[in-house]
């Protein structure tokens, strides 16, 4: 090992961060501590994947574009980690990726948030969130830009939906749905992005 910190395989999370304290002479061994303190002994010929900068875990990026360090490990870290905040939507440039809650979070989806949304695309930022404060990752920013793309070049749009059974994909759709009436000035609302879903 390089560094004395890596990414070391977890039953539960998949791979945790850890810093290397021992490795034993006799059996090869490596004696691990997570970040909660918890000692880990990881077998000899273990592949761990090799953390050059530590810090870059304390704060996971809105958009995973921004990662210095990109495994497999570091970007399921960073959406847990911004899962675990409420934080449920995650860019990876023009792509959203979301993880499903399975709870209401207040305020998600309300008509404030599709003006937001509304008000960054204009200023040419509705792909992601930022420190210029542009709104956070969306399924409202996604359709935004989809809307705008189509108001600007008149060409058809297209938003992919996918992900496993449960994973929220018609919920998605109706939030989209939903945030194209508002901007689009659709009087029914409802009746209208209603009327849509239940055509499936």
């Amino acid at each position: 090992m390089t560094t004395s910190w890596a990414w070391i395989p977890h039953a539960v999370e998949a791979y945790i961060p850890a810093r290397l304290v021992e490795q034993k002479e006799d059996s090869g061994d490596m004696v691990f501590e997570s970040d909660t303190s918890e000692v880990i002994i990881v077998p000899a010929g273990t592949q761990c994947i090799p953390i050059a900068d530590p810090s870059t875990l304390k704060a996971p990026p809105e958009d995973l574009v921004k990662m210095i360090e990109v495994n497999d490990a570091s970007i399921l870290h960073a959406v847990r980690g911004r899962f675990m905040e409420e934080n449920i939507y995650t860019s990876l440039g023009t792509i959203l990726i979301s993880v499903n809650p399975f709870k209401w979070i207040a305020g998600l989806y309300e008509e404030e948030q599709s003006a937001r949304y509304v008000a960054a695309a204009q200023r040419g930022g509705a792909s992601g969130g930022g420190d210029d404060g542009t709104p956070q990752p969306h399924v409202f920013a996604v359709t935004q830009q989809a809307f705008m793309q189509l108001c600007d070049t008149g060409n058809d749009q297209s938003l992919i939906i996918s992900g496993e059974s449960g994973a929220g994909k018609t919920e998605a759709v109706k939030k989209c749905l939903v945030h194209l009436t508002r901007v689009a000035g659709t009087a029914e609302e409802g009746a209208v992005s209603d009327r849509i879903v239940a055509a499936r």
